[in-house]
């Protein structure tokens, strides 16, 4: 950015920006498009002015488990040239012109990881581009890295034995929820067993409800980041 002219006004990293509260005060995409890991990102805007423009950006920086996350917003006001005749006469009503220009881009920046690896060290991993058909169950029709990660590690280490757990956010009874959240669980057991060829008997699917959230259940970025299924390490056989 300052390579591009741009003066950095603002940045900051994690617990220096106020921590988890920090993603619910600024407009961030929700899962899966944008994921934001509460303990590790980083946050920067900054401002480039020039004679006939100002445009202003702010960058967040995070990272899953896959791949790396980078949502950009940018806005520009562009001023009037005032050697222009249409201009000028429309100066009475309007001294400056603006246009506003929104963008949301997200970028991978990092090839699949060593799903494995992040399991066996943290116990569980957020299958967090999953996505599922609004209101149900089935997992959509398309391919989820995710899986296909998950998938090579499995049947590479038959000795390993997952639980996909599902998880819900706060609305509805906890009955519901927890019926809907073992139901996505399966469809995602199932997509490993009978797409990628996984044993049956290395994965157990789950459901916890509403009753492990990762972020807050009062704002819509919250309750999207709790709708997730995750894998939890169990154990393995010698």
């Amino acid at each position: 950015m300052r390579d591009q002219g741009y003066d950095v006004v603002f940045k900051c990293e994690t617990n220096a920006c106020g921590g988890f509260d920090f993603r619910f005060g600024i407009n961030v995409f929700p899962p899966p498009k944008m994921f934001v890991d509460l303990s590790n990102y980083f946050y920067l805007a900054g401002v480039n002015e020039t004679s006939d423009s100002l445009q202003a950006t702010w960058v967040m920086v995070s990272q899953t488990v896959q791949a790396g996350m980078i949502q950009i917003d940018s806005v520009a006001v562009q001023r009037a040239d005032e050697s222009n005749g249409k201009a000028a006469q429309d100066a009475s009503q309007n001294e400056t012109q603006v246009q506003v220009s929104e963008s949301h881009t997200v970028l991978p920046i990092a090839a699949i990881r060593n799903l494995g690896s992040e399991l066996e060290q943290n116990g569980h991993v957020v299958l967090s581009d999953l996505s599922f058909e609004t209101g149900a169950s089935k997992l959509a029709d398309q391919e989820f890295k995710s899986l296909t990660a998950l998938a090579e590690y499995l049947k590479a280490r038959e000795d390993m034995r997952i639980a996909l757990v599902g998880h819900t956010d706060s609305q509805g009874t906890l009955e519901v929820n927890t019926r809907i959240s073992q139901q996505r669980a399966q469809a995602v057991k199932n997509r490993l067993v009978e797409l990628h060829g996984v044993p049956s008997k290395q994965i157990e699917a789950r459901g916890a409800g509403y009753l492990a959230p990762v972020g807050s259940n009062l704002t819509d970025i919250g309750r999207n980041a709790n709708r997730r299924v995750e894998a939890v390490l169990l154990s393995f056989d010698k």
